[in-house]
């Protein structure tokens, strides 16, 4: 359904009034059917502004308890959205400063036994799902760095050297950086090449 004024609290606001006020129209000759009071009493221009007042009056009330129910859960779920958002934000700044999502920051309460409720939990599933994959790439990054730091290049490049060949099945492989604009070679298996090859190859 397309917005009449671009919100959809406003259209809310706009359908309630509109509502109050046809009921308030229609008030009148539902008391004059109903108890049976002569036209002359009921059919009145005060009577008929009073009952459109009334039905603007509860129009307004039902849009406040709405603002108050509906529009406050829908802020609060997007409060914690900016929250979360803000810490994903941080992680990719900088992952290893950025803090943890906990309950209180980016989850909201999933009590209500209705349409809320199953918003609410998945929501929290969503932000769960997210965070716990943040949490394992942080794991996986702090692994690879450490083992990183650990392992010297040259076992590494044996390691891959020995896979290409049986991979490929290369008679001969090596392996090159480039290290401040110069190739470097790193390791070679089962064949000669030395610096002066690199410089004019490559």
């Amino acid at each position: 359904m397309k917005s009449i004024t671009g919100s959809v609290v406003r259209d809310q606001l706009i359908f309630m009034l509109g509502f109050g006020f046809l009921m308030g129209i229609i008030f009148p000759f539902f008391t004059l059917w109903l108890l049976k009071l002569p036209a002359v009493q009921v059919l009145t221009p005060l009577y008929f502004s009073m009952c459109v007042l009334a039905g603007l009056v509860v129009g307004l009330c039902n849009y406040f308890i709405f603002r108050g129910v509906v529009y406050r859960f829908l802020s609060r779920l997007s409060a914690k959205m900016g929250v979360f958002q803000a810490k994903l934000e941080s992680y990719r700044s900088d992952p290893s400063s950025a803090e943890k999502c906990r309950v209180e920051d980016c989850y909201v309460e999933a009590t209500s036994a209705d349409i809320l409720g199953t918003i609410s939990g998945e929501f929290n599933n969503l932000i769960a799902s997210v965070a716990n994959f943040i949490e394992l790439e942080r794991t996986t990054d702090g692994f690879l760095d450490k083992l990183k730091r650990s392992l010297k290049l040259e076992d590494v490049a044996e390691v891959v050297l020995q896979a290409f060949s049986e991979y490929f099945g290369g008679q001969g492989s090596f392996l090159l950086i480039l290290e401040r604009g110069e190739f470097r070679l790193v390791k070679a298996q089962s064949v000669d090449i030395k610096k002066e090859q690199i410089e004019d190859s490559f």
